[in-house]
């Protein structure tokens, strides 16, 4: 619980039962604000007229008799069946954005198409003009006014509010409107309103703050894109379907909630729940886990496929969202257009930005490809967008090669004045840069310990030190699944595989990430400098450890061991000791592809995922999962010879990136997640055996755990998608 401004705690209910009671309770109330203000005003000395006289007129904050009189208001124009009316103007809007959007190279979801055309639509229904510095500042002054949902604002925050109600260009409302046009709502409360007083005042505020409110539309309509493209391709191209909205709406709308929490204040000491509620204490009621439940609670109940399964997704009772009806057709008839129109989107899920407060959240910034298209954007770079062409050039090691990095390091060092013989010395015993006779003896050694059968040794260890960071994790004050637990386990199980035992072991955990810049193909050379400084000083680390066989399972022998006793032909032990880290460095992506794996699991509605705690879930979905989730965004290869790929003339030493997100597609077969053929990945077995323990033991050990908020980070990483934090509530 936290403290309110009245001394008492603020009492929190999450159950379904708890919150549709307290919802639609006259014994609640909504915050009363009036007095709030004046007393803000009376410190302060500042003007906040403009925001009284918009908390007067706004929904969120009216009395019950002004409450009833708006709300009838607005039905008018904001009903299920006016609304009807509007389908041909939204679909009309909805095309003409989308053919802007389709003809941008890169693009965000919510900047260039969700946005503008809310806000077009919005504006239309209501009867007002935009800003007319265009919808971008039209869309700051309503982030700025949805903090009015948010109790005890500052000081700052207000005046902020104050100066955009009191901007004479910021929603101004159009009155009178063609013969041939739906009338809107600023015309109908004209006509109600007649001669009530300051009734330009009434109709401009109470149309902002319909704009204000209605725009969690449009954040729930990002939310529900981002969710079904986290799913994977199939899920969005599904919402194509004619008959998506009756099959998955109520899914949707169930997870990919905007609104967080709501707040409510006892007017009378009452008992919720058996939980004691003293008048005037302020009240939190958690929507997300209320609707979770109520989800679960329906569909454990055998119910006509046809009933609109319940939902507290728009709140209930007299302060029910009035914008219901809307935020119901503008998803239903916007998300499968986008969805026919942009089968092939890519979403760059690691720089999706969310915004997150207290009371709700939905995504600000969703980067995005429109069109999986391979080009050539540079004079030998080669972006390979499509699975064909993909799988062509990962296929033919004939043709193409990988990234030759010990000769272009050589050169450099030839060139540079620099002494990068370290460097060059690391290139040539990573794995993934290596052909020939060389990497086929390497990979031939490692396989004999990290082989599929030659892993089951190790099973025991692995679980036992899952369990063990599964209790670091319900032991921590904020857990987090990345911090608390994806990266642990990753530590705790490559390290004595891997037979890595340095003797300073907070230093080398310290340095040792430096170690994933192994992957990047064409660093520069301030980050060629530090990565072989950090080798070198790893390496160092390593020799002057231990030996350590103790940790290791009877019978298993650790990769380095292995290597050390049957060294690969070509192979001294500074080669091995190389390739050893390299390969360390490489399996950070264990640790960053569970993390997102959790993540996407944890976003996944219940009803995809009310079996996970089962291994079998896990192992029915596992290529989906690692094509879904695989931290590598890109895999590289170099043209030997002047060749054609498709309708691609690739010439020699031109250089193939291929964009993994692009090409895999979340399918359950045939993804590129972890290369192919001769070069398919060492790690690909260890990373699978991870997965199929990790996931179902989280939600063994902690079965009603959920994501925090939408309030997960990334690492900015040119090369991987990697998770910085995902934080949990275990309950």
């Amino acid at each position: 619980m936290t403290r309110s401004l009245n001394n008492m705690p603020t009492a929190t209910f999450a159950t379904t039962q708890d919150v549709d009671k307290i919802l639609r309770g006259k014994e609640f109330s909504i915050f009363a604000l009036q007095p709030y203000l004046e007393q803000i005003e009376t410190a302060s000395g500042s003007d906040l007229g403009a925001v009284r006289r918009f908390a007067k007129h706004s929904l969120i904050y009216q009395d019950d008799a002004t409450h009833i009189q708006t709300r009838r208001m607005i039905a008018a124009v904001f009903s299920e069946k006016a609304l009807e009316q509007r389908v041909a103007m939204i679909d009309v809007a909805t095309e003409t954005h989308l053919d802007r959007f389709c003809a941008l190279p890169e693009a965000d979801l919510m900047h260039d198409l969700i946005n503008p055309l809310f806000c077009e639509v919005i504006a239309k229904i209501i009867g007002v003009e935009q800003h007319p510095e265009g919808h971008a500042v039209t869309l700051q002054a309503v982030s700025d006014l949805r903090k009015f949902t948010e109790k005890f604002l500052s000081l700052r925050e207000l005046r902020q509010m104050n100066d955009w109600l009191n901007d004479p260009r910021m929603m101004r409302p159009v009155i009178g409107v063609g013969k041939d046009d739906l009338p809107t709502l600023v015309d109908h409360m004209n006509e109600v309103l007649g001669d009530v007083p300051e009734r330009m005042n009434v109709i401009r505020d109470t149309g902002l703050g319909l704009f204000v409110a209605a725009h969690s539309a449009g954040l729930g309509l990002g939310f529900a894109a981002w969710g079904l493209l986290m799913h994977g391709q199939t899920e969005w191209r599904d919402s194509a379907t004619p008959d998506w909205s009756a099959r998955k709406l109520e899914q949707v709308l169930s997870v990919y909630l905007s609104t967080r929490f709501v707040g409510r204040v006892a007017n009378a000491d009452s008992e919720i729940g058996g939980c004691p509620v003293q008048a005037g204490q302020h009240i939190s009621l958690d929507m997300q886990a209320s609707n979770l439940e109520l989800r679960k609670n329906w569909l454990e109940q055998d119910r006509p496929s046809e009933m609109r399964a319940p939902t507290l997704a728009f709140g209930a009772g007299r302060h029910k969202c009035p914008g219901e009806a809307f935020a119901r057709l503008f998803i239903t008839r916007v998300l499968p257009a986008m969805s026919r129109r942009l089968p092939d989107l890519i979403l760059h899920k690691d720089r999706c930005r969310f915004l997150v407060t207290p009371m709700l959240q939905g995504p600000q910034s969703l980067p995005c490809t429109p069109t999986a298209v391979s080009l050539k954007p540079a004079a030998k770079l080669w972006q390979i967008k499509d699975q064909r062409a993909a799988r062509e050039i990962i296929t033919d090691d004939t043709r193409f090669a990988p990234p030759q990095m010990a000769q272009h390091l050589s050169a450099l060092h030839d060139k540079s004045g620099h002494d990068l013989s370290p460097v060059v010395h690391i290139a040539k015993n990573a794995m993934f840069f290596m052909s020939g006779p060389r990497h086929a003896s390497a990979r031939k050694s490692v396989m004999q310990v990290l082989g599929q059968n030659r892993l089951r040794v190790w099973h025991g260890l692995i679980d036992d030190r899952i369990q063990a960071c599964l209790d670091d994790l319900g032991d921590a004050t904020k857990p987090d699944l990345v911090e608390h637990f994806a990266n642990p386990v990753f530590r705790a199980i490559t390290k004595p595989i891997l037979g890595l035992h340095p003797s300073d072991l907070e230093r080398f955990d310290a340095l040792a990430p430096t170690l994933q810049d192994v992957l990047e193909p064409l660093l520069p050379m301030r980050q060629i400098l530090r990565l072989q400084e950090v080798f070198a000083e790893v390496i160092d680390l390593v020799r002057a450890g231990s030996v350590r066989t103790q940790d290791a399972p009877d019978g298993a022998v650790s990769l380095q061991h292995h290597l050390q006793e049957n060294p690969p032909e070509g192979f001294d032990q500074d080669d091995i000791a190389a390739l050893v880290l390299v390969l360390y460095g490489a399996s950070f992506n264990l640790s960053h592809t569970l993390g997102n794996a959790l993540h996407w699991v944890l976003s996944l509605p219940w009803d995809l995922r009310r079996d996970v705690q089962d291994p079998a879930w896990t192992n029915a979905r596992l290529e989906e999962i690692i094509s879904t989730c695989g931290s590598p965004k890109f895999i590289y290869r170099h043209a030997r010879h002047d060749t054609k790929v498709g309708d691609l003339d690739v010439l020699a030493k031109d250089t193939a990136c291929i964009h993994l997100n692009a090409v895999n597609l979340g399918t359950q077969t045939g993804h590129l997640s972890f290369g192919h053929g001769l070069h398919h990945c060492v790690g690909a077995s260890l990373s699978r055996l991870l997965l199929r323990r990790a996931i179902p033991a989280v939600f063994q050990r902690y079965p009603s755990i959920r994501l925090s908020s939408q309030g997960h980070s990334y690492f900015e990483m040119s090369q991987t998608v990697a998770m910085k934090s995902l934080l949990c509530d275990l309950f």
